[in-house]
């Protein structure tokens, strides 16, 4: 996936040298079974789009190109009316812990350069006995010198730069609420339904890094409470059916 982060940083460059925006965004979706999708989103703003176009180039055509030669990883993309590209998004699915790992690493390995860091090390566990899901760990945004070099700049002028032209989010997104002490805060996909869906949205700037820990108990059928019900059901019913007989006695 190396000629993908080239891409990357290629789209990254022309953004800066032009003064427009670019925005990043890695989501993780987690789902009830400890799988999940993991994906990155690249997209320029219209003025790059459209610079890009009148000079007959369109900066993400190459990143499609790269993307689509990856095993295993699905590519959208957003277009305007005259079908230059505006958004390129890769998606993996992942099962469990195991794949996640490896799916994750060659996301993270596409995206590390000698330039920029923008995804740290994430471990996605299951506990079988507690059966919790935990992702832990943490997502830097570095620039390096290199970087400086490359742009003519000083890191620090660079970082300043990065920093009002680039929007970069990491999204994780858990089925239900997270366990108590779980050190990330979240907040509810649906306001008003505060015990489903959660997400933890880390906004970061350059030389930023944010820590993250999620855990949740996997949601599944409360075995107890439906043979409570069903005890409870089933007393109803031999309650009705005993008086109905006892009645019918009585009427004989």
């Amino acid at each position: 996936m190396s000629t993908f982060r080239h891409a990357v940083l290629i789209v990254l460059l022309l953004v800066l040298a032009a003064g427009c925006e670019l925005r990043l965004e890695t989501r993780v979706a987690l789902d009830a079974d400890g799988g999940g999708t993991l994906e990155f989103t690249i997209a320029p703003d219209a003025e790059l789009v459209d610079m890009a176009a009148s000079a007959g180039v369109d900066p993400l055509g190459r990143l499609v190109e790269r993307v689509e030669t990856l095993e295993g990883w699905d590519l959208s993309t957003g277009e305007a009316e005259d079908g230059t590209l505006q958004e390129v998004t890769v998606r993996t699915g992942f099962d469990g812990p195991e794949e996640f790992g490896l799916r994750y690493e060659e996301l993270r390995s596409a995206l590390d350069a000698p330039e920029a860091q923008l995804l740290g090390p994430l471990a996605l566990a299951l506990d079988p006995e507690a059966d919790v899901v935990s992702l832990s760990g943490t997502v830097p945004f570095r620039l390096t010198e290199v970087a400086a070099a490359d742009t003519g700049v000083s890191l620090e002028t660079l970082g300043q730069q990065v920093d009002t032209a680039v929007q970069y989010t990491f999204v994780v997104t858990t089925p239900v609420p997270l366990v108590e002490g779980t050190a990330t805060a979240t907040s509810p996909v649906d306001p008003e339904d505060p015990d489903g869906a959660q997400q933890v949205v880390l906004e970061l700037s350059p030389g930023q890094e944010q820590s993250l820990d999620v855990a949740y108990v996997r949601p599944g059928l409360d075995l107890f409470g439906i043979l409570l019900q069903g005890g409870i059901a089933l007393l109803a019913v031999l309650a009705i059916g005993g008086g109905v007989l006892a009645q019918r006695r009585r009427v004989r």
